[in-house]
């Protein structure tokens, strides 16, 4: 409650434009990397500090238990490399908690572990219908939670495409990444989701199919997929 709380008071603070809301059979963190495997309940916010400085926070739920599953306070600085904004450049800061479960119950108690996150990111707008973002991450626990926790980078390379119908859009995404943790897991995934939206009400229906490993896991990869729910309100 008091990382949601402190997500909130931020973001209204720095007047947030827009929130998301989703409810999910199976999370799937933004990184396509790990899932929950169980359901989950998102909530994200974005706001724009100034024409360039982007303050994104979100908290997630693992709705089996009501517990948190991770929250962030991403701070992003979006640099347009052309007057038409079809390049654009992005550099990111996150400050990551990642509830995790230990102990010999496995829910009987919960180790926060907070995990330092660089993002830089490159965006091609080829139209309003088609556009291809290089993404790189790296991450890696606090020095006090190494024992639970495992550093890593994420490369990716992914296409939207997005069509307007009426009063309905419609989109997809193709995502090719590799992924390497300090545990010795890496290995190329790739996953495929798409979705339509309401333009009006801002609700959408969406569907994921992930091939992918975890963190902690072998190195044999898994298919894992999800259907969520959501909407999208402007605040101000």
């Amino acid at each position: 409650m008091f990382s949601l709380t402190f997500v909130i008071l931020i973001s209204w603070y720095s007047r947030a434009q827009t929130v998301t809301a989703i409810v999910s059979n199976n999370g799937i963190a933004p990184i396509p990397a790990f899932s929950l495997n169980q359901p989950a309940a998102m909530v994200f916010l974005k706001t724009n500090i100034t024409k360039n400085l982007e303050f994104s926070p979100d908290i997630t739920f693992d709705l089996r238990n009501g517990k948190g599953w991770f929250a962030d306070t991403w701070i992003r600085w979006n640099q347009p490399l052309d007057t038409l904004n079809k390049w654009i450049a992005t550099i990111g800061f996150d400050w990551s908690l990642y509830f995790q479960p230990y102990g010999n119950n496995g829910d009987a108690i919960t180790q926060t572990v907070r995990y330092p996150t660089y993002q830089a990111k490159l965006k091609f707008n080829q139209s309003k219908k088609n556009t291809f973002i290089f993404d790189y991450w790296y991450t890696y626990p606090a020095t006090s939670e190494k024992q639970y926790g495992v550093k890593g980078s994420y490369v990716s390379l992914m296409y939207s495409r997005t069509q307007e119908y009426k009063k309905f859009t419609i989109g997809g995404n193709l995502n090719i990444f590799y992924i390497s943790y300090s545990d010795g897991s890496k290995g190329f995934g790739s996953s495929y989701d798409g979705y339509v939206s309401h333009n009006k009400s801002g609700l959408f229906l969406g569907a994921q199919l992930i091939h992918s490993l975890s963190p902690q896991s072998s190195t044999n990869m898994k298919l894992n997929w999800n259907v969520s729910l959501g909407i999208t309100r402007k605040l101000f």
